[in-house]
C-alpha cells in the first residue's frame, strides 16, 4: 500500500478487514491529523507512532482493542467510548509517557455503566490511571456514565481543567444527597474550574416501549407523557459539610441541559446556584413539557441565585 500523504482525516467504522490491513492504511497516512476508529472488532493493537501530525484521536466501542501507542507531539484531543480501561491501554511514545499537548478529553464509560455502575475499587482506580497521562494539561474534560459522575469519584486532580461537562442520569427518585456528594467530589478535583455543564439524560425506556408508536401519538397524549417531574411539595434543601472551593471562588458559568426538575435534580441545581458566588451566567434548557411547569422551574431557579446580577437564559 502506497503512502497516502495528502490524507488528513480518516473515519473507520465496522471495518471487517484484518487488523494488519487497518494498521497498514493508518501507517501509510503520515499527514493524518484526525482519526476515528469505531466498532472495529478485528483490531486488538494499534500503533500511531508514524502519525506524528495526529491532533485528534477518537476510539469508540472497539471492544477488542487492548493497546494504543501514540506519538504525543501534536495530539490535542482524545475521545474514548467503551469499557473501563487502565493505564496500559494508552501507551505514549516519548515525552516520558505523558501527553503534554492534550487540551480536550471526553470519556464515555458505556460498556460497564449501562445499567450497573463501575463501583469496585479496582475499576475506579483503573479510570484514574487511564486519565493520568493528560491530567495535568487538559483544559476541557467531558465525562459520561449511566449515573452522572458516579464512575469518576476516584479520579486524580485536574489542575488545568477550566470546562467540565458531566453527562448521565439524575433521576427523580435518586438520593439528592448522593447526587450532590458525587458532584462535589469531582469538582474538588478541578480547582480552577470556570465553566460547569451538566447534561441530564432521561431515564431508560421501559421494556416493550415502541418508539414508532410513541411518535404517532396525538399531541395531547404526547404532552401528557412529558418529561418534567416538578412537584411543589418536594423538599429540595440539603446540607453539605464542605463546598468545593472552585464553586465558591472560580465558577463563572453553569449550564444545565435537559433539566427535568425532579427532586434530585432540583436539589443539585439549588446547591450549585446558591454556592456559586462569582457566577456570571446560568443557562438552562428544559426537557419537553408544559410551559406552565417550565415557568415554575425557571422562577424557582432564579430565586436560588446567590449572585442576583448573573445573566440568565432559559429555553
Amino acid at each position: 500500500m502506497g503512502k497516502k500523504r495528502s490524507l488528513e482525516a480518516l473515519h473507520l467504522t465496522h471495518v471487517p478487514d484484518d487488523e494488519e490491513h487497518v494498521q497498514r492504511l493508518i501507517s501509510a497516512s503520515p499527514k493524518l491529523a484526525d482519526l476515528t476508529l469505531e466498532a472495529c472488532a478485528t483490531v486488538t493493537m494499534l500503533s500511531l507512532i508514524d502519525n506524528s501530525c495526529l491532533r485528534r484521536l477518537i476510539i469508540l466501542c472497539c471492544n477488542n482493542l487492548a493497546t494504543v501507542t501514540v506519538d504525543a507531539q501534536e495530539l490535542h484531543a482524545f475521545e474514548y467510548r467503551g469499557a473501563v480501561r487502565g493505564n496500559s491501554f494508552l501507551s505514549v511514545h516519548g515525552n516520558g509517557g505523558s501527553l503534554p499537548s492534550i487540551m480536550s478529553c471526553k470519556i464515555d464509560v458505556c460498556a460497564v455503566c449501562v445499567e450497573k455502575e463501575a463501583k469496585s475499587e479496582e475499576e475506579l482506580a483503573a479510570l484514574g490511571s487511564f486519565l493520568l497521562p493528560f491530567a495535568s494539561t487538559m483544559k476541557r474534560l467531558h465525562l459520561r456514565a449511566a449515573r452522572m459522575g458516579s464512575c469518576f469519584v476516584a479520579l486524580l486532580a485536574f489542575p488545568a481543567v477550566r470546562h467540565l461537562q458531566l453527562n448521565g442520569r439524575v433521576l427523580r427518585d435518586d438520593d439528592p444527597a448522593a447526587a450532590i456528594a458525587t458532584t462535589c467530589t469531582i469538582l474538588r478535583r478541578a480547582p480552577d474550574l470556570e465553566l460547569l455543564t451538566l447534561f441530564f439524560e432521561p431515564a431508560p425506556l421501559k421494556s416493550g416501549y415502541n418508539k414508532y408508536l410513541h411518535r404517532k401519538r396525538k399531541v395531547s397524549k404526547f404532552v401528557d407523557a412529558h418529561h418534567l417531574h416538578y412537584n411543589k411539595y418536594d423538599t429540595v434543601d440539603c446540607e453539605t459539610s464542605a463546598i468545593p472551593p472552585c464553586l465558591e471562588t472560580r465558577v463563572k458559568h453553569i449550564r444545565l441541559w435537559h433539566y427535568q426538575g425532579g427532586r434530585a435534580q432540583r436539589t443539585l441545581a439549588r446547591f450549585l446556584l446558591r454556592n456559586a458566588r462569582v457566577l456570571e451566567k446560568v443557562y438552562c434548557e428544559f426537557a419537553e413539557g408544559p410551559l406552565s411547569i417550565q415557568t415554575k422551574l425557571m422562577r424557582e431557579m432564579e430565586g436560588w441565585l446567590v449572585n442576583e446580577g448573573a445573566s440568565k437564559e432559559f429555553l
